[in-house]
C-alpha cells in the first residue's frame, strides 16, 4: 500500500505520493507508477491521488481509471467525486470476486470556488472516523471544506492515507509548527516530501512504499508546480496526468538525457519506458534513474531489463 500526504492552507495545496507498485505478495513491480492526477473542475481545481489497489487484471492503474471517465473535467467537484466512486466500485467488485483485498481510498484536494477542500473516497476509512479492517462493498465520500472566516491565523487541513507511519506523532511535530508559522509553500513541500520518504525508509525501502516521490503545489488561482524527487536524480521526468474541461494529457514525460529517443509503443498506446534490474538487490530501476531506489547501487551495477 502506498503512502500519500496532503496539506491544504488558504493559499495553496500540497500533495506528495510515492511511486512504487507492488504485488499482493510484496514484490516490487515498478518504481514509476503514476498515482497523481491534476484536474480542473467546473467549480474549482485540484489533485486526485489514491492508495490501495495498484492496478487491475488488465494492468490499468487507478490513475488510468480516472483518465477513462468521460468529461470528468466538466463536472463539479461533488459530481466528479460521485463519478469516481461509481466507476471504482464496479472495478473493485471485479477484483474482490477473485479473492483479493480491495481496501482502497482516493483523495481529492484543492480549491472549490476559492475555498480549500479535501475529500476522501474510501471503502474502509472516513475523514474523521476510524479505519475498518475490511473493505465495504461501497465507497463512502467524506471530507471538509475550510472555513476562511475562522479567526485562526493559519487554518489548515492535513490528510494522510495508506501505509502506517510507525511514529505518527513525529509527522505532527514536523508539519504543524511549520504550517502555523506560515512557512512558504516550497519549504513546506520539502517537509511533506521528507515525510513520505521517511515512510519508505522505516522499512529500509523494501516494503510497499518507495523512495521515489512525486509532488505538486497548487495555488488558489490555479497555478501548479510539479516535481519529482528521485534518489540520485533522473534524466526522464514524468508528469502526473492532467485533465481539463476540454483536454486530457496522460503518460507525459520529458527526456533531458541529451539523447532523446522514440518510445511510443502502438501495442500499448503509449510510451514504453524500460526498467533495468539492479545487479545488487534485483529490484527494478526505471530508465533515467541514476541509483537503485532500494539499495542505492549505481547504474553501472544494473542489468538491462525489458521495456
Amino acid at each position: 500500500m502506498t503512502f500519500n500526504l496532503s496539506v491544504l492552507t488558504p493559499d495553496f495545496a500540497i500533495c506528495a505520493t510515492d511511486r512504487r507498485l507492488t504485488t499482493p505478495a510484496g514484490k516490487i513491480v515498478t518504481e514509476r507508477s503514476n498515482k497523481l492526477t491534476l484536474i480542473d473542475f467546473a467549480d474549482g481545481h485540484g489533485f486526485i491521488t489514491y492508495t490501495g489497489i495498484g492496478w487491475d487484471f488488465r494492468k490499468r492503474t487507478p490513475s488510468d481509471w480516472i483518465a477513462d471517465i468521460p468529461y470528468l473535467g466538466r463536472l463539479s467537484i461533488d459530481d466528479a467525486a460521485a463519478a469516481i466512486k461509481a466507476d471504482a466500485e464496479r472495478r473493485l467488485a471485479e477484483i474482490a470476486r477473485r479473492g483479493f483485498d480491495v481496501r482502497h481510498s482516493f483523495v481529492m484536494g484543492g480549491f472549490k470556488l476559492g475555498a480549500p477542500f479535501a475529500l476522501l473516497i474510501s471503502n474502509y476509512d472516513s475523514f474523521d472516523g476510524p479505519e475498518r479492517p475490511d473493505a465495504d462493498s461501497n465507497l463512502l465520500i467524506s471530507g471538509k471544506e475550510m472555513n476562511l472566516s475562522r479567526e485562526a491565523a493559519h487554518p489548515y487541513l492535513v490528510l494522510a492515507t495508506g501505509a502506517k507511519p510507525r511514529h505518527p506523532a513525529r509527522i505532527k511535530l514536523r508539519l504543524l509548527p511549520a504550517i502555523k508559522n506560515g512557512t512558504s509553500s516550497q519549504e513546506l513541500r520539502k517537509l511533506v516530501v521528507k515525510t513520505v520518504k521517511d515512510i519508505a525508509y522505516q522499512d529500509d525501502r523494501k516494503a510497499s512504499v518507495g523512495s521515489s516521490v512525486q509532488s505538486v503545489v497548487i495555488d488558489r488561482s490555479g497555478g501548479c508546480d510539479i516535481r519529482g524527487h528521485v534518489p540520485g536524480g533522473t534524466t526522464l521526468l514524468e508528469s502526473p496526468n492532467i485533465i481539463g474541461g476540454a483536454m486530457k494529457v496522460a503518460d507525459f514525460y520529458i527526456d533531458v538525457s541529451g539523447e532523446p529517443k522514440w518510445r511510443y509503443d502502438p501495442a500499448l498506446g503509449k510510451a514504453r519506458i524500460s526498467e533495468a534490474v539492479c545487479g545488487n538487490c534485483g529490484s527494478p530501476v526505471p530508465e533515467g534513474y541514476r541509483l537503485c531506489g532500494v539499495c542505492d547501487a549505481p547504474s553501472s551495477q544494473w542489468d538491462a531489463g525489458p521495456g
